[in-house]
């Protein structure tokens, strides 16, 4: 699944997680990720269920209830991570192997707002949504990013 999930988020509460997933071809589970909002450091961290977190965020930036934009690529080379504000453009804050499940060519990614067994539901408000079946160069994210970042204040 070589693409690129680009998405304005509000996390309303601390502790609140934004999910994707990438699935096999008959459906089933191969890898679970999440950008989750942490409290004990005030940062977003990317989650790879197999293996733990990264730390994302800009320093001790993320506070509950302001938008972020966030950019995550997935395919050959790895899992690539931006963040961004409505008033600062993307800069690459994580580039790792987070998980050993990180989707194949071959896999589908499903992208969703909560676990699929209902947990963990996002308590915040996703805005405007943009998902490539390539990835992205941060040019374009760039571009896009200034598109879209004059709703989000």
């Amino acid at each position: 699944a070589q693409c690129t999930w680009f998405t304005w988020v509000k996390f309303n509460v601390v502790n609140d997680t934004m999910y994707f997933m990438s699935t096999d071809a008959a459906g089933s589970n191969v890898g679970d990720f999440g950008l989750g909002f942490n409290n004990t450091d005030d940062k977003v961290h990317l989650y790879g269920y197999d293996t733990g977190s990264i730390d994302v965020s800009p320093d001790n930036a993320c506070v509950a209830d302001t938008w972020y934009c966030f950019a995550v690529l997935f395919g050959t080379g790895g899992i690539k991570y931006y963040i961004a504000t409505n008033t600062t453009s993307f800069a690459l804050q994580a580039d790792s192997d987070v998980s050993t499940q990180a989707p194949a060519e071959t896999q589908l990614l499903t992208l969703m707002a909560q676990r699929p067994d209902g947990s963990n539901a996002l308590n915040g408000i996703q805005g405007d949504t943009v998902i490539k079946s390539r990835r992205l160069s941060i040019i374009e994210l760039n571009n896009l990013w200034q598109e879209t970042k004059g709703r989000y204040t």
